[in-house]
């Protein structure tokens, strides 16, 4: 995705600004024990890429119903609700294009709505580079954030899963689940 220059030198600041404030924390995933109360996971726009992300979401949120108790939140575009099935619109907060500044990235009034409060693991099921998920996975200040190898991408993100074109979506989020212990 090419982005304007403007959007490019934006991110690029938002990341700059990460950096200052972070701080090294470590989480912890076991079998016996997982340390992940809060998930915040983003959806991509695409209706292909999307129904295959609600269907990876709907196993994930069986499989922490199995495991104990996970806080779920499910982000994307506002015109996504309405593809979700009751179980998961629940969860679902979205943006929309009122929530989005002239540099093409969203305003903070909508990250801090969306973002209201800490999340332990934060996952972009992007394929592609979305620069609006991307920016709600940084700014989420989760322990670990997860998402798909891309130029673009390696400011936002301390785990970066490879993408083979060949390789199927479906590849990437198994990897995600195990990654997470579910």
């Amino acid at each position: 995705m090419k982005l304007p220059l403007k959007t490019r030198l934006a991110l690029k600041l938002e990341s700059l600004k990460r950096l200052q404030r972070t701080s090294p924390n470590k989480l912890t995933i076991s079998k016996n024990d997982s340390s992940i109360s809060s998930m915040l996971i983003t959806i991509p726009e695409a209706e292909e890429q999307r129904r295959v992300a609600v269907a990876f979401i709907q196993a994930l949120k069986e499989s922490i119903g199995r495991t104990g108790h996970i806080t779920l939140r499910i982000v994307g575009d506002e015109i996504n609700r309405n593809n979700l099935d009751a179980g998961l619109a629940q969860d679902f907060r979205g943006y929309s294009n009122t929530d989005i500044n002239r540099f093409g990235l969203l305003k903070s009034s909508a990250i801090n709505r969306i973002l209201s409060r800490k999340f332990d693991v934060a996952v972009d099921l992007n394929p592609d580079f979305h620069p609006l998920t991307a920016q709600l996975i940084g700014a989420s200040t989760a322990d670990l954030r997860i998402g798909f190898q891309a130029a673009e991408k390696e400011h936002f993100y301390n785990v970066i899963l490879e993408r083979d074109k060949q390789d199927f979506i479906e590849m990437g989020y198994l990897r995600i689940q195990q990654l997470l212990g579910l």
